[in-house]
């Protein structure tokens, strides 16, 4: 063999020989340690679970459409589906009552007296007045209260006690909101009376209201409500084209009835102008006066 080549088969050898005892070092750059860390909080249903908690209950429904991981966290954690009213909290429901107690300068002053809420077991002193029991709530988030103009006062509960609130706008009930899998309050209610006006996509200037009660042993969902809105009878129903046109009045019909479309809903053609809710025997309390009855 030429030396020439035996020299050059001595190098290529001795190359090989380094490259293999040299260690070699991977460089590890920021955009793949952001992705590492990104996965161990995909892969980490613990962990993922606890930030999505630190969110507004209406990003964590939207957050849901982004990946499956999302999907899943919520699907499994009690907590989360809790807080969004997915599933009931467990919380037993309370009973509490109003003491009004009258201003000793003014005993027949209605705007002097003082009102606090109680639990059902407190013993009214001589001079107080224990209003009627209801059960304290915590609204869902597919509701508002209505006339949210200020603090609402104890006294709300002394004399009737019912919790009027409305349906959020802009929600597209009848689609495929996930909203609609929520229950009404926490603890769940279980009565309920809809007001509602609607009108058709096809003929938005003919309007229908009317009223409907809805009731469900286990606590109410918003699909329970749409479920009845569907499908049962009101005890009126009112169509009428504008405000100066005189309404006809249907009494004990279906929404079918009235229009004449048994698919109505079907369709999609509905457009729920507005809808309210009264909800017997509830309050919604301050957190304020959450943390006052648990002390």
């Amino acid at each position: 063999m030429a030396p020439k080549k035996r020299k050059a088969e001595v190098d290529l050898g001795s190359r090989k020989k380094k490259a293999t005892e040299t260690p070699t070092t991977r460089r590890i750059t920021r955009g793949m340690t952001t992705d590492a860390a990104r996965r161990a909080v995909f892969d980490t249903a613990e962990l993922l679970e606890n930030i999505l908690m630190q969110l507004p209950p209406r990003k964590i429904f939207v957050i849901q459409r982004v990946c499956k991981q999302f999907r899943d966290v919520v699907a499994s954690s009690v907590k989360l589906q809790q807080r969004l009213f997915l599933r009931s909290d467990g919380t037993e429901a309370q009973a509490w009552r109003v003491a009004a107690k009258e201003n000793a300068d003014a005993p027949n002053s209605d705007w002097l007296r003082t009102f606090r809420f109680v639990k059902t077991t407190y013993t009214a002193g001589a001079d107080e007045d224990l209003g009627v029991a209801f059960k304290p709530v915590r609204i869902g988030h597919a509701l508002e209260r209505a006339f949210r103009t200020s603090e609402p006062h104890p006294s709300r509960g002394f004399y009737s006690a019912y919790l009027l609130v409305d349906f959020r706008r802009k929600i597209d009930y009848f689609g495929e909101s996930s909203l609609v899998k929520t229950y009404l309050t926490h603890p769940p209610a279980q009565q309920a009376t809809v007001n509602l006006t609607l009108s058709l996509k096809s003929d938005s200037h003919m309007e229908y209201s009317g009223s409907i009660k809805v009731s469900k042993p286990d606590g109410l969902k918003v699909a329970d409500v749409l479920h009845a809105i569907r499908y049962s009878r009101f005890y009126y129903i009112r169509r009428h084209r504008s405000a100066t046109q005189e309404a006809e009045t249907f009494a004990d019909v279906s929404l079918q009835d009235v229009t004449g479309d048994e698919k109505l809903f079907d369709k999609n053609n509905v457009n729920l102008k507005s809808a309210s809710m009264d909800l017997p025997g509830c309050i919604e309390p301050t957190e304020k006066e959450w943390a006052e009855m648990a002390g």
